[in-house]
């Protein structure tokens, strides 16, 4: 018996990266059309979980088109969330 059921593959962006999710959302689907399955949170990550290889150039993408913080951002609002938790609060992609 042959499957006819295509491959899953699953790609992993850091929630902090992450601008808005709504929009990282669009932008995944619009970048997959049809072969997009899913975009869900797992723990500290978005999963991306398309029907086609992704390509190694994603996350870069989605930072050049602004959805993504760039990997300085990212340090700088990780940090910051850091400084925040450690007084108590507690801010998320924002």
């Amino acid at each position: 018996m042959t499957s006819t059921a295509k491959p899953v593959f699953i790609h992993a962006i850091p929630i902090t990266m992450v601008r808005d999710a709504s929009e990282f959302r669009e932008a995944i689907s619009t970048l997959y059309g049809d072969d997009w399955v899913s975009t869900e949170q797992r723990g500290s990550d978005f999963a991306v979980i398309v029907n086609r290889a992704i390509p190694r150039d994603l996350k870069k993408k989605l930072q050049e088109d602004k959805i993504l913080r760039s990997d300085e951002e990212t340090a700088e609002f990780e940090e910051r969330l850091w400084r925040e938790e450690g007084n108590g609060r507690t801010a998320i992609n924002g």
